[in-house]
């Protein structure tokens, strides 16, 4: 087929599927986009949200909706009668005090990407938490739009109610003795990497269990403190208002899912002189009295990147939960929660008794309604019957 038009944003790249409405007052449906800009994933230093005009590409939201964080859900649109009416709805994640900042950072070397891609990256970056928004946009509004839901508005529905998980697994042992052994094996292996104590230190601790001894600390089976870190991969799906008697309404669901971090470190800008001055002195591994002797090039490495962020960091208390690969337990695992909301949106006009108010379209006319399209296919469902009324709607949830 032919190419219209074509649209790129350098060293950036997009998890998420375009949604088609129409923006702007022309018959040529638009497309919302959110991409995240950075060297690839999971390190994105931010993350930028516009709209392209569907006639030449070119963008119709400038600058770009910025925030640090970003989300890999895709946006929806809700179709209003009329060109340039329809009410496109898109995610922002971003860090308390630092929104839409972009600098650059990246993980210590042998940080893996799982473990990377489940880092709290407003704190490791920032020392802040972060939050996410979720945003309903028209031309009829200012960027970046109207909010729906804000997390911090729900932390305490959203976290009151979550399962200690932890407990669970307490009591299944005490249910199912049989399993123990297998518990013990795993409190061991998690005790030696707590304290950091070396295997001589582990052998004795089983051989004072086996005779009777009680040196461990206990796990924490308590509620956790900490709120967890949020992702935002739901990209939600429009649905017929389950109030019939108004047809100025469409009923929005998501799910929102929150979990426990893994432990990671970053080096920031200012991390970089430190780290250099430092290799550029390796050297000192090979000599007899210095601490770093008999490290290999890797491990001296990665003892200076450590090194570094924590002299950041100085001396900066962490008692946050985690959960990572480096200490799973499967009889401790930290999990969250995932909540879903049904939102009914309803649209009005400021002023009806000039002219006539658009109208929400009944869902079987809804051109963009989830995630690839109203129905999955990626197609976009055509408008009829577009009658061009003047008045514009505001969506209100």
């Amino acid at each position: 087929g032919q190419v219209l038009w074509r649209a790129s944003f350098p060293m950036s790249e997009s998890y998420s599927t375009p949604a088609a409405g129409f923006y702007n007052d022309d018959d040529v449906p638009d497309f919302m986009v959110h991409y995240q800009h950075g060297p690839g994933f999971p390190i994105y230093y931010q993350s930028y949200t516009t709209l392209l005009d569907g006639r030449n590409g070119q963008p119709l939201v400038v600058p770009y909706i910025r925030d640090t964080v970003g989300a890999q859900a895709s946006p929806l649109a809700i179709s209003v009668e009329g060109h340039g009416n329809d009410i496109f709805i898109y995610w922002i994640a971003d860090c308390t005090g630092y929104e839409g900042e972009g600098d650059t950072f990246d993980f210590i070397k042998g940080t893996n990407v799982h473990e990377q891609s489940r880092a709290d990256f407003c704190k490791v970056r920032f020392k802040t938490s972060g939050y996410s928004q979720l945003v309903m946009m028209s031309s009829q509004t200012a960027p970046s739009g109207v909010t729906i839901y804000d997390s911090r508005d729900r932390f305490h529905l959203e976290h009151d109610q979550s399962v200690n998980t932890t407990a669970m697994a307490v009591r299944y042992l005490h249910q199912h003795p049989e399993v123990r052994g297998q518990y013990e094996e795993w409190r061991d292996e998690a005790d030696s990497e707590d304290s950091g104590k070396d295997k001589a230190e582990n052998v004795k601790r089983k051989r004072e269990r086996n005779e009777g001894g009680k040196s461990r600390r206990r796990r924490h089976v308590g509620p956790h403190d900490e709120g967890g870190v949020q992702r935002l991969l739901s990209t939600g799906v429009l649905a017929p208002s389950l109030d019939a008697s108004d047809p100025q309404t469409m009923d929005l669901l998501f799910a929102t899912y929150w979990f426990y971090p893994a432990k990671t470190t970053v080096l920031l800008p200012e991390d970089e002189k430190c780290v250099q001055n430092m290799m550029d002195n390796e050297v000192q591994r090979f000599n007899p009295e210095n601490r770093y002797y008999g490290f290999d090039h890797d491990a001296y490495e990665h003892v200076v990147e450590e090194k570094c962020a924590s002299a950041r960091l100085n001396g900066t208390k962490d008692s946050a939960t985690y959960q990572s690969q480096t200490n799973y337990n499967p009889f401790n695992v930290h999990m969250g929660s995932m909540t879903i909301y049904r939102v009914k949106i309803r649209c009005d006009c400021a002023d009806e008794e000039k002219t006539r108010c658009s109208r929400v379209l009944p869902y079987r006319q809804q051109g963009w309604a989830g995630y690839m399209g109203t129905h999955g296919t990626g197609f976009y469902v055509p408008r009829t019957n577009s009658a061009d009324y003047t008045q514009h709607s505001s969506g209100e949830a």
